[in-house]
C-alpha cells in the first residue's frame, strides 16, 4: 500500500558549474546545481568541498538552479558535491566534479 504524500525516493541532484576539470582564476567560486524531487517542492542543501561540509540553503526549489558561493577557496585542486534533503528525511547527492584554482 502506498501513502499519499510520502517520498520513497531520493532527490535528484546534478551539478551546473563550475564545469568538471575546469580552472578558476579567484578562489572566490559560485557552485551551480540543480536538484529536483518528485514529491517535494522545498529541499535542504548542503555544500561539501573536499569532503568538509561548508554551507547549507534552506528552502531550495525543486527544479530551480541554485547556488552557493564560496569565499576562500584554497588554490590547487578541489572536489566539490552537494547533497539535498526532502522533508521525509531523504537524501540525493550529486557526481563529485573536481576545479581547479590557480
Amino acid at each position: 500500500m502506498l501513502l499519499s504524500g510520502l517520498s520513497f525516493a531520493d532527490p535528484v541532484v546534478y551539478l551546473l558549474s563550475p564545469i568538471n576539470g575546469s580552472n578558476s582564476t579567484t578562489n572566490n567560486v559560485t557552485f551551480e546545481y540543480n536538484a529536483t524531487d518528485t514529491n517535494y517542492s522545498s529541499l535542504t542543501c548542503y555544500m561539501f568541498l573536499n569532503g568538509v561540509h561548508h554551507m547549507t540553503r534552506y528552502n531550495v526549489q525543486s527544479g530551480v538552479p541554485d547556488s552557493f558561493t564560496l569565499p576562500g577557496v584554497p588554490s590547487g585542486t578541489n572536489h566539490w558535491y552537494v547533497e539535498c534533503e526532502n522533508p521525509a528525511a531523504k537524501i540525493g547527492r550529486s557526481e563529485t566534479w573536481t576545479v581547479y584554482v590557480n
